[in-house]
């Protein structure tokens, strides 16, 4: 009988120490998985932030590169000298303004000949078919930066 009493009690320890450990690596589990998932979802997070900030950059940079095209026209198409004053002078606001921020490398160059451009004009080293060219090339970088979605932001 005492056999029986002790292989009883010895069974009843290994059966506590058994569950004791499956719920000691049911807790980990657990405890991992949370982890992980903690891990997926904060770096989908950070994804979607990073998409998030692209997708406004993108919004502004189109909306600085329509003011820009409207500016340009304006100078290209004025008939007065006092309306190509304005519209330059405009341009000018919006080059030292919020397309600085949004502009990418191609564009920027650009902007720099068709200003420069534009002084010289003014000074009367340069004429409206000049004008109209550095105007045109300007628009062509606009509308490349756009279709590229602007991924070089300087």
């Amino acid at each position: 009988m005492k056999r029986e009493i002790g292989s009883g009690v010895i069974l009843g320890i290994t059966a506590q120490i058994i569950s004791v450990c499956g719920l000691l690596i049911g807790f980990w589990q657990f405890q991992h998985a949370e982890s992980q998932r903690l891990q997926v979802e904060h770096r989908l997070n950070l994804e979607r932030d990073s998409i998030e900030f692209k997708r406004k950059l993108w919004t502004n940079r189109l909306d600085s590169y329509r003011e820009i095209a409207d500016l340009v026209g304006a100078i290209v198409i004025s008939d007065s000298p006092a309306a190509r004053r304005n519209a330059i002078q405009n341009f000018r606001r919006n080059y030292w303004g919020l397309s600085i921020l949004a502009e990418d490398d191609l564009v920027r160059k650009q902007m720099i000949a068709f200003n420069l451009e534009i002084s010289d004009f003014q000074s009367g080293w340069s004429n409206e078919d000049r004008i109209k060219q550095r105007a045109d090339a300007l628009l062509q970088a606009c509308s490349t930066s756009i279709k590229q979605g602007g991924t070089k932001v300087r």
